[in-house]
């Protein structure tokens, strides 16, 4: 059977039990023999692990909130209500109740509180119900490639003024579409960037909106002319990431790029940087791009040893002597030797070019400046011993064009 009672009007109940029982004796009503006495008293328990305690609320709202208040036992059930800091008086059927209190605030929950009571008949049952901070759904749905993204808050309930993250986790190659992000609440603002979005959950359920789609490509591709090659790495990127991609510029045997090649068909063009002899990189912008280099015949007066920039490492035991000077041409030899007149050191010799351990194990060795060979500054390293103990010194040079 289903009723519905209104409240007797309520006396005014203090904290204290005995003011309570006091006040409470002048305003006793009668009721039946089945007929049990129910005195709801409302309050915040501050023990409550976990649970943000919500009433009783500051005093400016006190008397705008509004209680309903739930009573089920089987198939009866019975609704009261109650306003600002009343409590409840009424008589209702003696049995055990499941007690439900939801308070509004301007018409939106403000707090949820639940009790079960066996209320005896011919009593004043004085029942307390805790008022804990009402909670409220978060739903999250997403559209589009589902199966390559997610968006989590972590929970999928939580208080007002709770402040929570929203992640988005996302495959590579794949982001939010713009514009796609938002909620069902006009008064949620999603703040943020990149990954993560932070905002305040509102006094009503939410539901978060996100659509995954596929990052755009975009390729490089390169254009040739002559005998030599450019390798991009790596050959495109995604929009919006800035790839920085390296350009590998090799010229075949007895060529070289022609000085200004290297260009692109970007509006604009491309800043090249130069990052090693033969390297280049640059930013992908959002766009496919071409690179070009042009590559051309080089004679045997194009190129020469220039620039001996002179020894770092140096030992003073270690002399170094070179052959010819800063006048070698394309195609002769670069002869360098370890002096040691003196037979100071042991007979056991290392030469480093360029970090590579060559096979030379003598006081000399000998470079020839061919027509493929790299232009651009070299390291000659060269190690000796003496009681075991090694000893360097280093020689910098550099292959450059004829000018």
């Amino acid at each position: 059977m289903n009723k519905t009672l209104q409240n007797i009007k309520p006396c005014l109940l203090f904290p204290l039990l005995i003011p309570v029982i006091f006040i409470l004796s002048g305003c006793l009503s009668h009721w039946k023999g089945d007929e049990a006495r129910i005195i709801l008293l409302l309050n915040g328990d501050n023990t409550a692990s976990g649970r943000s305690v919500v009433y009783p609320p500051n005093n400016a709202i006190l008397n705008q909130l509004e209680h309903t208040i739930t009573l089920k036992n089987g198939t009866q059930e019975i609704i009261l209500n109650s306003e600002g800091g009343e409590n409840i008086d009424a008589v209702v059927p003696a049995g055990r109740w499941n007690i439900s209190v939801d308070t509004y605030y301007e018409d939106i929950i403000y707090a949820k509180g639940s009790q079960t009571a066996d209320l005896q008949p011919g009593e004043d049952n004085f029942v307390l119900v805790t008022l804990y901070k009402a909670f409220y759904n978060i739903t999250i749905v997403t559209s589009g490639e589902t199966g390559h993204g997610s968006l989590s808050v972590g929970q999928n309930r939580a208080g007002d003024g709770e402040q929570l993250t929203l992640t988005i986790t996302l495959d590579r190659g794949y982001r939010i579409k713009s514009g796609s992000l938002y909620t069902n609440r006009s008064d949620v603002y999603l703040a943020g960037s990149g990954n993560t979005r932070v905002f305040t959950m509102p006094k009503a359920d939410i539901v978060i909106y996100a659509e995954i789609e596929e990052t755009p490509w975009y390729n490089v591709t390169v254009n040739v002319t002559g005998n030599g090659s450019v390798t991009a790495s790596p050959t495109g990127g995604y929009e919006g990431e800035q790839e920085l991609i390296t350009l590998t510029v090799t010229a075949s045997d007895g060529y070289h790029r022609l000085k200004g090649s290297l260009t692109s068909n970007y509006p604009g063009g491309i800043n090249f940087t130069r990052a090693s002899d033969n390297t280049y990189t640059f930013i992908l912008p959002d766009a496919d791009v071409t690179v070009y280099a042009v590559f051309e015949e080089i004679s045997s007066a194009d190129a020469k040893v220039i620039e001996f920039s002179g020894f770092i490492n140096e030992d003073e035991n270690i002399d170094l002597t070179l052959n010819n000077g800063n006048d070698l041409k394309w195609g002769d030899i670069l002869i360098v030797t370890i002096e040691d007149n003196a037979n100071y050191f042991d007979s056991a010799y290392k030469w480093y070019l360029d970090g590579s351990l060559r096979s030379e194990t003598t006081n000399v060795i000998q470079i020839e400046i061919y027509s493929g060979y790299e232009i651009g500054i070299h390291q000659l390293l060269a190690i000796v011993y003496k009681d075991g103990i090694p000893y360097s010194k280093e020689l910098i040079f550099r292959v450059k064009y004829h000018e």
